[in-house]
């Protein structure tokens, strides 16, 4: 996994998709007026979590975690529980 992280303020990332919204950073509409959404994106240590990752990273994860070389069969029978 190589293109899979976290958010963080100090360090941008790398070719992120930036979307737009009408809503304003606390959250209540502004009809009409589009703005970045960069102060809705979740950041490291945040509820969100703040997770990026690709579909192919993803994919290489779920390989490896049904595959066993991600964390044993038993934990991972323990966690789909």
């Amino acid at each position: 996994m190589t293109r899979s992280g976290f958010f963080s303020a100090e360090n941008p990332t790398e070719n992120m998709a930036l979307g737009f919204t009408a809503m304003s950073g606390d959250g209540s509409p502004e009809s009409g007026k589009l703005q970045r959404n960069t102060s809705m994106i979740e950041l490291m240590g945040s509820p969100g979590g703040g997770a990026y990752s690709t579909i192919r990273d993803m994919i290489q994860f779920g390989h490896s975690l049904v595959t066993n070389r991600l964390v044993s069969a038993t934990m991972r029978d323990e966690m789909w529980i």
